[in-house]
């Protein structure tokens, strides 16, 4: 019983320590370094990946270091096969892909990014139809290409996406790509 009530008070600090994070990187503020460590210790302790720890993983990617981020995301992924059939997994699977490509594209990594809007395409979306996340994956290809490969071409993009995310009332999409041509 100990151990279990020390559990879930771990737990539940490292929850704490997750929203601490998230919020200091939403107000662009320093990370806290000792909370940090504790995020990235459960992470790099972790033996066997649940639903819930492929959640936690998509809401904490862009507070983890870019190189373990790399190495949990390929880990996280062996798992996609063994919850296919969970109810809502292809979304939080989808979102894990989705926010760690959102980092690769802040840290340049173009290829890699890549690779992992592939796995999406073909491997998520091939299977099931997830509106949302099609056009995410549409809107990360033509923000790397505006961006960083063909200015013209990549706004032309960014155009032909902001209608359709208008079309389909999804303002996140759309006032991201608004932010962005301005």
């Amino acid at each position: 019983m100990q151990s279990l009530e020390q559990s879930s008070v771990k737990i539940e600090y490292l929850k704490l320590a997750s929203f601490r994070l998230l919020k200091d990187y939403q107000n662009q503020q320093d990370l806290n370094k000792e909370e940090l460590a504790l995020v990235t210790t459960y992470f790099s302790e972790l033996s066997l990946w649940t639903m819930a720890d492929l959640k936690f993983f998509a809401n904490n990617c862009y507070v983890l270091p870019y190189d373990l981020l790399k190495q949990l995301l390929a880990e996280a992924l062996k798992v996609y096969s063994r919850y296919n059939h969970f109810e809502n997994s292809q979304e939080i699977v989808a979102t894990v892909v989705v926010n760690s490509v959102d980092c690769m594209i802040t840290n340049q990594d173009f290829t890699l990014a890549d690779k992992y809007l592939d796995f999406l395409d073909n491997r998520i979306l091939g299977e099931f139809k997830l509106m949302s996340y099609q056009l995410l994956s549409r809107y990360y290809r033509a923000k790397i290409l505006f961006l960083f490969i063909d200015k013209k071409k990549g706004k032309q993009a960014l155009i032909r996406i902001l209608e359709i995310a208008e079309y389909l009332n999804n303002q996140l999409i759309a006032d991201e790509i608004k932010r962005l041509l301005n």
